[in-house]
């Protein structure tokens, strides 16, 4: 299963086939944006209370607090499942050569549901990254779909709480920023770190800049639907606290008038060793941007 910003976007990869050894001259070859969306640290290790039973929470339970089945599930309605798929980012890999599938519970599982014709097999998929404490809740990574498409592949940073007797999950908050996907997250501190990949319209969300006022739009900025072509975001408690700029790998001779404003920008922050912005500092570059996509008629 391949999980998709609201644009498109391929982000990361859940499917029940085993991975293939990292081979040196494939690491080498690992997209930056995926070096720099991924933090090298390990995930904490799941704190007794985090368990149920003496286990760590079950993924399906978080499988449930984000489905339509129940906001607050008790933690003896999601046992195991039986029928278990072996996915790439569940715990069977944490110690596969994959650094980015490191630190994640779940697996894919068949589930029996019912439909107006009869009862039917379907694949869920279901992950998450155990990340810490913040202000006394507990953080999670958390990924989520049915079948083995991308229409239908979830994933968020989110706090919850285990309550009551007897104990149920409930959902406190869940971080997220327009369109974008969450790639990874961490806990610093008193900080909750998490990273996304943005495209330019993207940053122009995040810059809050006004386009209609601006007589532009979403369709002045270039789209591609690959990773290669985006630049990594990162949040603190979900304010943004940076932006990496990354060479692009699209060519621009084609493009529109306006859509070869932001990445004839970009090269020039790029050369310029402008590679690391500020939220201040997006602002300024999206208004250089929109001040050549005006020009350009």
């Amino acid at each position: 299963m391949i999980a998709r910003a609201a644009s498109g976007l391929v982000l990361c990869v859940l499917v029940w086939a085993a991975a293939p050894p990292l081979q040196a001259q494939e690491a080498n070859r690992i997209l930056p944006q995926l070096r720099l969306s991924h933090y090298p640290e390990r995930s904490p290790s799941i704190p007794s209370d985090f368990t149920y039973g003496g286990k760590p929470i079950e993924a399906v339970c978080i499988e449930k607090l984000v489905g339509d089945e129940s906001r607050s599930p008790s933690l003896q309605s999601c046992p195991r499942p039986v029928n278990i798929l072996d996915c790439l980012l569940s715990e069977n890999h944490d110690n596969d050569a994959w650094w980015d599938l490191r630190g994640y519970r779940g697996y894919c599982h068949m589930a029996t549901e019912e439909g107006p014709g009869g009862s039917y097999s379907v694949q869920h998929n279901i992950i998450y990254k155990y990340l810490g404490k913040l202000e006394g809740h507990h953080a999670v990574l958390a990924e989520w779909g049915t079948g083995t498409s991308s229409s239908s592949v979830e994933r968020a940073v989110m706090l919850v709480d285990i309550q009551g007797n007897p104990p149920v999950l409930v959902l406190v908050k869940t971080f997220s920023k327009a369109s974008l996907v969450p790639i990874d997250a961490r806990i610093q501190g008193s900080k909750l770190l998490y990273t996304a990949a943005a495209q330019g319209f993207q940053l122009a969300e995040l810059s809050g800049a006004n386009l209609s006022a601006a007589g532009v739009s979403a369709a002045d900025f270039p789209e591609s639907q690959t990773l290669a072509d985006t630049d990594i975001v990162e949040f603190e408690n979900g304010l943004l606290e940076r932006v990496w700029l990354i060479p692009h790998a699209h060519t621009i001779e084609n493009a529109q008038p306006r859509q070869k404003c932001f990445d004839r920008n970009h090269q020039n922050y790029f050369d310029t060793k402008r590679i690391v912005l500020s939220a201040v500092a997006l602002r300024k570059f999206i208004q250089e941007v929109i001040a050549c996509m005006k020009a350009a008629g």
